[in-house]
């Protein structure tokens, strides 16, 4: 039997947020090995990956969905695509290794995700950026 599993992880993002689009075309730019996944909430994948999670908590933060289905939230979003950056993964590393600091990185997320739309008055728009995932058949 095959069972199809990601290849990379999915950056999951609100597709109908300004400040959202952009931040999310700044992370397609840096993603120059394409390492991520990048789809909007309006993506079905969306629904699919998160489920499980009430729909306003899903609405809350963007998501990362990594290649073994667990989901990263919010600051704990911010460390996984942190790691998966060449300039970035030290700090990744030391956010997963300090407490403190990844409890800093997800106090600073919900300050930014609790002004998008005051941030999204401030920017300029951009399209919804769509890295869609691909599939690795394993067999079992």
């Amino acid at each position: 039997m095959k069972a199809k599993v990601l290849d990379r992880p999915i950056l999951f993002y609100d597709d109908l947020c300004r400040y959202c689009r952009q931040q999310a075309a700044l992370v397609r730019a840096g993603d120059v090995k394409e390492k991520l996944s990048i789809l909007g909430f309006s993506d079905p994948l969306f629904r699919e990956f998160l489920a499980d999670m009430p729909e306003e908590e899903r609405l809350a933060s963007m998501h990362v969905v990594d290649t073994r289905g667990r989901v990263h939230s919010a600051g704990a979003a911010v460390v996984v695509l942190l790691s998966l950056n060449p300039k970035t993964r030290r700090q990744g590393w030391l956010a997963r290794l300090v407490p403190s600091v990844r409890r800093k990185i997800d106090r600073e997320y919900r300050k930014l995700a609790d002004r998008r739309s005051e941030l999204s008055a401030k920017v300029d728009d951009a399209e919804p950026t769509t890295v869609r995932p691909r599939w690795t058949k394993l067999d079992l």
